[in-house]
């Protein structure tokens, strides 16, 4: 089996600051304490806990259930999705998620809106056919 890869900073469809960030680039430690790596996630962790206002756990399930409605969650999900509540969960964010689409199935406006996507920032196609196009 043949892999190729494509950096984000080969595509030219990208800022320097997010190419920078993926490159994980010194230039942004100014921004950026820890990189979202597994190594860095207990020392985070422990920061963040100490400083951490807990009694907006309850605002933020409001604003993730207020996300989630209408959507069908499994009982993992909803076991999950509640654990915000716990002070020992915590969540990984990132500044800036981009919605990037890989090709695009006939029945995309329909998978759009039944997962609430509002926004695409960037579309890539791996070939050329109906079935990748069409959307």
């Amino acid at each position: 089996m043949v892999i190729s890869e494509i950096r984000y900073n080969d595509t030219n469809q990208f800022g320097k600051l997010f190419v920078d960030y993926t490159l994980q680039k010194n230039n942004l430690k100014k921004l950026i304490s820890e990189y979202p790596k597994i190594e860095n996630f207990e020392k985070q962790i422990k920061v963040k806990s100490e400083s951490y206002d807990h009694s907006i756990r309850p605002i933020i399930k409001t604003i993730i259930d207020n996300q989630y409605n209408g959507i069908y969650l499994n009982n993992i999900q909803k076991k999950n999705l509640n654990s915000i509540l716990n002070e020992n969960t915590f969540t990984v964010t990132t500044g800036h998620q981009l919605n990037i689409l890989i090709d695009s199935s006939p029945d995309l406006r329909s998978q759009l809106l039944r997962h609430k996507i509002k926004k695409i920032d960037k579309v890539f196609y791996s070939h050329m056919h109906a079935d990748q196009t069409h959307g």
